[in-house]
């Protein structure tokens, strides 16, 4: 059985650029839009691409988000030319989101291309989710820093944009190194924990898995809850996995030491969380906000969400047929700028994009699931990389999760580790890793 060996040097490279083109901070710098490391890195990359070809499936992906970018400009000219100004936010995402599908197709060609060691394609496309997952690690391992060494917070918050979030805010949700904390970031740190699980299935390496995973449940708490229901879901999810598996041959991998291993650092980091709190009056505020619905249902036995309460009253769409079909793009400033008071994702695209821009924004995340789905090589990665897709689909309830900094990289490196990992040729030069197989 092989497992999870170490970053080799040439990983370390890639680490770092995968790590910057992910979480790369806007600088607080009066450049703005070009203050932002990750959009620089982006246009930088995309250059790249353009000296290539490349797989067809590629080119369609490019096509939808261009079909999106054809839309915002045509609703900007026939409706909304007087309000460009505001608009222009709409016009351009879907070109930024054309330069990240590009940035990470170079990126993950570049890292398929490394030469360690001899190994699979497969094997390869595993170690490079190992890497992408230690970005997340990462960025928590920040987050946790930020919390408890003040200073460093704010050395952080003193060059990006995450000092002009709300002062009581910044004590208790930790921005990392993005613009602030919330429901993006939180929502970002979990899917490395889903990464995590994907990872206990190919190695018995399990411990730094582990210690990250906590780590990464613990940035969650830090940042926001909406990465709890991803992490309750994922583990659900896993562990019908491994019960079909079970089913089907008869053997359940879970190791007693893992298991016991596991149960002991929860309940150790656990008590020390709840010593801390004690003598901690933020971490205590924390708690109370991201537990606020559970505890409530304790103290009175009625289940009450402020948020979801709130999501009750934004189902808005436009009145006009001209502006329900094909959007305004200065709608995309909706909730500040016009006091349409909707951060339901899925109402927010149709009042920039329309109904028609909506369903090309679901149309590009079907095209990436379709392809994952017919994905041979690798089944089980190919199950988690839907899974994630399944939980864009459905925090884009609550608010805009489609094409949004940091999540956007992370998917769109994943779905290509899987696409390129898929490749006919049987061998590589490039491994760091080799895994046990599934």
């Amino acid at each position: 059985m092989k497992i999870i060996s170490l970053m080799k040097t040439k990983d370390y490279s890639i680490f770092i650029l995968w790590f910057f083109f992910v979480f790369g901070p806007t600088l607080d710098t009066p450049l703005k839009l070009f203050g932002d490391v990750s959009f620089i890195l982006t246009i930088i990359l995309s250059s790249f691409f353009l000296l290539k070809n490349h797989d067809i499936k590629i080119i369609q992906l490019l096509s939808v988000v261009f079909f999106i970018f054809l839309l915002a400009l045509l609703n900007t000219l026939l409706f909304d030319s007087e309000n460009i100004s505001v608009g222009y936010r709409a016009i351009l995402r879907p070109i930024k989101a054309c330069g990240v599908i590009m940035a990470s197709v170079v990126l993950v060609e570049l890292a398929f291309k490394s030469k360690p060691l001899k190994c699979t394609l497969k094997d390869r496309g595993d170690h490079l989710v190992f890497i992408l997952y230690m970005t997340i690690v990462v960025h928590a391992l920040i987050m946790l820093a930020q919390f408890f060494i003040p200073t460093f917070k704010e050395w952080v918050y003193s060059f990006t944009l995450a000092k002009y979030q709300l002062e009581h805010y910044q004590m208790f949700r930790m921005a990392g190194l993005s613009g602030g904390g919330g429901a993006q970031v939180s929502f970002v740190q979990s899917l490395g924990f889903i990464l995590g699980l994907y990872l206990l299935n190919i190695t018995k390496k399990n411990i730094l898995i582990y210690i990250g995973n906590i780590a990464i449940i613990a940035s969650v708490f830090l940042s926001g809850r909406s990465g709890f229901l991803v992490v309750f879901i994922s583990i659900c999810f896993y562990i019908m996995m491994r019960f079909f598996r079970f089913i089907k041959t008869g053997r359940a991998k879970f190791s007693v030491i893992n298991l016991l291993f596991l149960t002991c650092l929860c309940v150790g980091v656990g008590l020390l969380f709840s010593e801390l709190m004690t003598n901690n009056e933020y971490l205590n505020v924390a708690f109370q906000r991201t537990f606020a619905t559970i505890i409530n249902f304790q103290e009175t036995g009625v289940i009450k969400d402020n948020t979801l309460e709130a999501m009750g009253k934004m189902f808005l769409l436009p009145e006009s047929i001209e502006h329900l079909l094909i959007g305004k793009s200065s709608y995309i400033e909706n909730n500040t700028y016009y006091k349409v008071f909707t951060d339901i994702g899925y109402f927010r695209l149709i009042w920039a994009y329309g109904v028609l821009g909506l369903m090309l924004h679901m149309f590009f995340y079907f095209l990436l699931v379709k392809i994952s789905l017919i994905n041979k090589t690798n089944k089980v990665l190919s199950q988690y990389v839907i899974l994630i897709f399944v939980m864009v689909f459905i925090f884009n309830v609550k608010e805009i999760f489609f094409f949004t900094k940091m999540s956007f990289q992370i998917t769109l490196l994943l779905f290509f580790i899987l696409f390129y990992s898929s490749r006919e040729s049987s061998v590589v030069m490039g491994c760091g890793i080799s895994v046990k197989s599934n």
